[in-house]
């Protein structure tokens, strides 16, 4: 398998490439700044004021010397860096670009494994869908890229084996390893491609990559957890809160609709036993079935990683139907047109001017003026968490968790945190736990306020009767909008 660029004709892989830019900068801009992005910027902006990782939470009163294992650290200053140098517009139109990429690039892996336009397009475009929906300055983009990136590396050894393709996957687990907690991914990939060697009986390439594990495993070791990078992933994966964090809720059949989809397109063209998908794949494709049914948060890498199977078993599938030899040399006509020069050259000007737009500032502020400010699902809280921040600075706040990361990055230190979304990586379980007995109302939950020594709060007005409890203490109003409200202790009044 050649690169990518190599022998996948650009024109539909343009296509693929603007068709999701559109979507993305058009309709879906006001995404890219997530629940967690806000710490994700802060921290990394506290390791290039610090020139260190912090030892532990440096915004919050209830963390205390609890150690922060921070997974994401090389993610996080690498965002910071961008944003400090770019602005947070920059930013913002990289990951647009990044997530426009992701099904361009699968549009190309599929089509150098010799799969027909139609499905090329259909199923290419299905997982842009899905990678559109998941739009987010977050860790997890990296998991995205590096796992097809993995992917295409294993697939390539398989038919020219180089020793350039074990540097490169040891690149790519290192840089997993320093980026996002989903590192172990790479050796699962790995895996499949090993099972397949030992059931084809190839022990020349199953020793190849044992030799692959080896060496990857040695480059995952060089981040700041050492070995324990493994257990420490574990502290988020298990945290209480998980099962109250809607992206880890599995998927709902007919009402998330470009997961639906992606599944209708894996059933139409169902059968594991063709002999054009290798083992490997159709061992990643039900690996990531799994996942992706009971977790909305890794239905991308699904889609990702399967979309070869499931282009594979469709392109069979349409070979089936009554018009498929008209369809075929429509497809042949079109293609022989869209690897001209004449087909190359509008789509690769249209993608290189679509690419200015975005990456000029003033470009860029004209056509998606919405990218250069700090936008977030969470704007109304904005001039609320900004009340309490200037009017009561340094106070121990009460915070909703899903505003916590716009808290640290917004006011760090003017508004002391009391939980956001690092969960027990760099909070005490008991912190989480007391959260949760807050979240659901529970009978009690009031001596939180005691033991904490809590001095406000910033809580959504959909909590109402722990808003109401607050107010009927005599808990003073600073700022209410149509979703939050904050609340100062009688006593820190000035």
């Amino acid at each position: 398998m050649q690169w990518l660029t190599s022998r996948a004709p650009s024109a539909p892989v343009g296509f693929v490439f603007l068709f999701n830019l559109l979507i993305a900068a058009g309709v879906l801009s006001d995404r890219v700044m997530g629940l967690d992005t806000g710490w994700h910027l802060a921290a990394g902006r506290w390791m290039a004021t610090n020139g260190a990782l912090p030892a532990s939470d440096p915004w919050s009163f209830t963390a205390g010397e609890t150690p922060w294992y921070n997974l994401a650290w090389g993610f996080d200053l690498g965002i910071h860096l961008l944003e400090a140098n770019l602005g947070f517009g920059g930013l913002a139109a990289i990951t647009l670009l990044i997530f426009a990429a992701l099904p361009a690039a699968v549009a190309a892996v599929l089509l150098d494994r010799g799969v027909g336009l139609t499905a090329t397009l259909v199923v290419s475009l299905s997982v842009g869908l899905l990678t559109c929906e998941a739009i987010n300055v977050r860790p997890q983009m990296m998991s995205y890229v590096l796992a097809l990136a993995i992917y295409v590396v294993l697939t390539r050894d398989r038919s020219d084996p180089q020793p350039a393709n074990v540097a490169l996957f040891a690149l790519f687990a290192l840089i997993w390893a320093n980026t996002h907690g989903a590192f172990l991914m790479s050796f699962i990939l790995l895996g499949a491609f090993g099972v397949e060697s030992l059931v084809q009986r190839d022990w020349g390439r199953a020793k190849r990559l044992t030799g692959f594990a080896a060496v990857g495993g040695i480059a995952t070791l060089f981040n700041p957890h050492g070995a324990n990078l493994v257990g420490v992933t574990y502290l988020s994966l298990g945290s209480v809160l998980k099962p109250f964090i809607q992206e880890w809720d599995p998927i709902v059949i007919g009402s998330d609709i470009p997961q639906t989809l992606f599944l209708v397109l894996l059933v139409l063209g169902w059968n594991l036993r063709s002999s054009r998908v290798p083992l490997a794949d159709k061992l990643i494709t039900l690996g990531m079935l799994l996942l992706g049914l009971t977790s909305i948060r890794h239905s991308v890498l699904f889609a990702l990683l399967a979309a070869p199977t499931v282009a594979i078993l469709l392109d069979d599938a349409i070979d089936a139907l009554p018009f498929a030899e008209r369809l075929r040399a429509k497809e042949a006509e079109y293609f022989a047109d869209l690897t001209s020069w004449k087909g190359r050259i509008p789509f690769t000007a249209i993608g290189l001017i679509a690419a200015a737009v975005m990456l000029i500032p003033g470009l860029r502020s004209s056509v998606v003026p919405g990218l250069e400010t700090y936008p977030s699902p969470t704007k109304s809280t904005l001039p609320v968490m900004d009340a309490l921040a200037s009017k009561h600075p340094g106070l121990r706040t009460l915070n909703e968790y899903d505003i916590g990361g716009h808290i640290v990055y917004r006011h760090p230190g003017d508004i002391r945190v009391f939980a956001d979304g690092r969960v027990e990586t760099s909070y005490p379980r008991e912190v989480m736990e007391d959260y949760l007995r807050l979240m659901q109302n529970e009978d009690g939950w009031m001596d939180i306020l005691e033991r904490y020594d809590i001095e406000a709060a910033l809580l959504r007005l959909s909590m109402a009767e722990q808003v109401a409890y607050l107010e009927s203490a005599g808990w003073y109003e600073v700022a209410r909008d149509e979703r939050y409200v904050a609340l100062v202790r009688p006593d820190q009044v000035k």
